[in-house]
């Protein structure tokens, strides 16, 4: 099944990459990470949220992303717990650009945490360290010099992601007598809708393939409430079937009846 926007001339929409770590201790196995245009990491790798430092030197590996940037912009690290101090070093292509001290004591930051078993301080930052990217395509390493770790939130390239197609995720599913499909706004989720920041989608198509050429009904079904909102005669011919969604907010369920027995 593919997307596309009815309006072919709409210009792509830019949008911030935003990599979420993995929180799992140990070395991480990759340290180098392509950023993809729709902002997702090539191979399915994820960066480990844990920056070691010299406390854990065997299991320091930082990682370098390398991402294109369609204009200038900014790389952004979240910076939360640190333990007994960190030292960020930002490289942009092999070029020292900033080193940001995260010292560890009491009265630090949001908050300050003394660990008798292990004598030393963990200091809780949240928040953005931040350093300028010029457009094009570079290799962003992201190292710890400091005594011990520093735990990531995440990664963040703004204006990274480009959306050329429509930002939903189509699934559907078929048997000998029904087809079902299921459209959604991907930033339609509780925590977007809890901010109010649902951006609609605009207009676009969804293609189906593989189905049995004839005649057929579709029930567009709310998913919030489970009411069917319409239904409509369509035209299966040469095993695909082209459904116009409009403007999307959340998402949108439809059956996919053959004439027939949709009047059964």
């Amino acid at each position: 099944m593919s997307a596309e926007f009815v309006d072919k001339d709409r210009q792509p929409e830019t949008r911030d990459t935003v990599v979420l770590p993995d929180g799992r201790w140990g070395k991480p196995e990759h340290n180098e990470f392509h950023l993809l245009p729709d902002g997702t990491i090539a191979e399915g790798r994820q960066p480990h949220a844990l920056l070691h430092g010299d406390g854990h030197a065997d299991l320091k590996n930082p990682p370098t992303f390398v991402v294109d940037y369609p204009a200038p912009g900014k790389f952004v690290v979240r910076v939360g717990t640190v333990s007994h101090s960190g030292l960020l070093r930002f490289r942009i292509d092999d070029r020292q650009i900033l080193d940001r001290e995260l010292p560890c004591a009491e009265g630090l930051g949001k908050k300050s945490v003394f660990r008798p078993q292990w004598k030393l301080w963990e200091t809780t930052y949240d928040e953005d360290v931040a350093i300028d990217v010029p457009a094009g395509r570079h290799r962003i390493r992201v190292e710890n010099l400091g005594r011990d770790w520093v735990r990531v939130a995440s990664y963040v390239m703004t204006g990274c992601s480009v959306l050329d197609k429509p930002n939903v995720l189509v699934c559907g599913m078929k048997s000998d007598g029904v087809a079902m499909l299921w459209v959604q706004n991907r930033d339609s989720s509780w925590f977007n809708h809890a901010r109010g920041a649902v951006p609609p989608v605009a207009a676009f198509t969804v293609t189906a393939t593989d189905l049995p050429d004839g005649k057929y009904r579709l029930q567009w079904w709310e998913t919030w409430r489970g009411t069917i909102e319409r239904t409509e005669p369509v035209e299966v011919r040469g095993g695909r079937l082209t459904v116009g969604i409009p403007e999307l907010k959340t998402d949108i369920a439809i059956k996919v009846l053959p004439e027939k027995s949709a009047k059964d």
